[in-house]
């Protein structure tokens, strides 16, 4: 009788704790399909949460499944009334009158002396022939 209460005590104790399967990195790599580095790398990177037990590292099914949710994508909605500005056509060379004039950059005379000078000094410094150093020359 009282070894029957002890084996219905710990079935109870079974139940009550239910540990989450743990896998190691080469079976996460598998449930996402990838190669081990890559889960080691997301796992240094901070993005893929772990469970340490002594020196080893595991991934539990919870963790693999935030990631996952972190790392969705949720699709671009279309605007249909934007679509066709996109894809209109902006004409050709030969045709002035039909090209779309666009606002990008600065317009011609919008430059001043100082800024072209500036350019024109970082340009030649960078561009600039370094003299050799090697006995030869």
């Amino acid at each position: 009788m009282v070894a029957d209460t002890i084996a219905l005590d710990r079935e109870d104790e079974r139940s009550a704790l239910q540990f989450p399967s743990l896998l190691d990195e080469r079976e996460a790599a598998k449930v996402l399909r990838v190669k081990p580095a890559t889960v080691r790398a997301e796992r240094m990177r901070g993005n893929l949460g772990y469970t340490k037990i002594g020196p080893r590292i595991f991934y539990t099914h919870q963790q693999i499944a935030d990631y996952l949710q972190r790392q969705t994508v949720p699709a671009c909605v279309s605007n249909p009334s934007n679509a066709l500005a996109k894809s209109e056509a902006t004409g050709s060379a030969k045709s002035r009158d039909k090209t779309v004039q666009t606002e990008a950059g600065a317009g011609p005379g919008m430059t001043n002396e100082r800024d072209k000078h500036a350019v024109s000094a970082l340009a030649q410094q960078i561009f600039k022939r370094r003299a050799s150093v090697s006995p030869r020359g």
